[in-house]
């Protein structure tokens, strides 16, 4: 997810925006399914001139006026998923371009450009690929169905695609439709799909279903992100029981990590003051999905050694070799990781960030 680079965005706007499309906005169920924000409704009432701080106050107004029953942390995260959805609808989000082929782009590595079809043969010796993307960067989408149609030419049956968008509870909805038994009608309507499912993701799937490959669902259910985002981490035993929907260990201790993250919502909380946030309940959600889905990944490769696990998440869960790379070191050292990351128009990129950088050639 992303928001720790120090992006070369002109305004606060195109931060928040590309850090929500990153990844740090899906602790707060922005681009899914889930989310309860009429985007269509806001497009009519907000302008571009939208003043953030009197939205805030107008909201913290209704809220101090409720009843005493009503439940003013829930009622402030909404407020909070509001907040976050204007700042998108404002900023432009990025624009769908067709892309007629991988002569598009330039790859780099060790800061020098290498050949795509180098790129994808080195690709194919690793144990793990992370592709780091902004979630609504079309350009991202392309590159990721690329990636994994060139490297099912390398390792055929031994590609396996695992992804943050698709959650462990939903695992054997996602297996059944693969393999056929049940039609995409009900796999969508069991399987809580992103929003932008079918125009950035369906592809994927459906080129694993066509072609019999395992895909990993492989991020904690949302609804135990957010109560630990809301109550804290003492809330995590009582959501694990009867489940292995969360992770066996909860590693917080990475004091990098924790600071890019504590940065990124310093930027945000500039915006409104949002009292009933905790950062650190924040950055053990966090920890807990980034822990999950190493931990996914590392639990598939305990049987399937020889395969080569292509995951697809938002940046900030890999960049630096932070989050989920970092916790899937922990379970396996020996491991081999390459980590990419699909460069979005404006940012800049700090030495370190990633292993493969995938530029798009203007």
């Amino acid at each position: 997810m992303t928001g720790h680079l120090r992006i070369g965005y002109k305004n606060t706007l195109d931060y928040i925006a590309a850090l929500k499309l990153s990844g740090i906005g899906d602790l707060f169920g922005i681009y899914h399914s889930t989310t309860s924000v009429n985007i269509v409704e806001f497009k009519k009432r907000l302008s571009i001139n939208i003043n953030l701080q009197n939205l805030v106050k107008e909201f913290k107004k209704k809220i101090e006026n409720r009843r005493p029953n009503h439940n003013k942390e829930a009622y402030m995260r909404k407020l909070f998923f509001i907040v976050l959805t204007a700042f998108l609808l404002c900023t432009g989000c990025t624009k769908r371009i067709k892309i007629q082929d991988m002569d598009k782009f330039t790859v780099m590595k060790d800061g020098k450009s290498i050949k795509y079809q180098k790129f994808i043969k080195e690709l194919s010796h690793y144990d793990v690929v992370f592709i780091g993307e902004k979630h609504d960067d079309s350009i991202a989408h392309y590159v990721e169905i690329r990636l994994t149609m060139d490297l099912y030419k390398t390792n055929g049956s031994n590609l396996t695609i695992a992804m943050e968008m698709f959650e462990r509870d939903v695992q054997k909805i996602l297996d059944d439709y693969l393999k056929k038994r049940i039609d995409e009608t009900k796999f969508l309507s069991n399987s809580r799909p992103w929003n932008n499912y079918k125009t950035d993701y369906r592809a994927i799937v459906e080129f694993a279903k066509e072609k019999s490959l395992d895909v990993i669902a492989a991020n904690v259910p949302r609804r135990i992100a957010n109560t630990v985002a809301m109550r804290g981490i003492g809330s995590i035993d009582s959501l694990r029981k009867n489940n292995n929907f969360v992770a066996e260990r909860i590693d917080t201790l990475q004091p990098e990590y924790h600071n890019k993250f504590v940065s990124t919502m310093k930027m945000i909380g500039k915006m409104g003051k949002m009292k009933a946030m905790n950062v650190n309940n924040f950055f053990y959600a966090q920890c807990i999905k980034d822990n999950t889905m190493a931990e996914s990944i590392y639990n598939y490769r305990k049987n399937h050694k020889q395969s080569l696990v292509l995951m697809m998440n938002g940046n900030f869960h890999s960049d630096f070799g932070l989050g989920i790379p970092y916790r899937l070191k922990i379970l396996d050292n020996n491991v081999d990781i390459a980590i990419v990351h699909v460069m979005a128009k404006g940012e800049e990129i700090e030495k370190g960030q990633c292993d493969y950088l995938i530029i798009r050639n203007e």
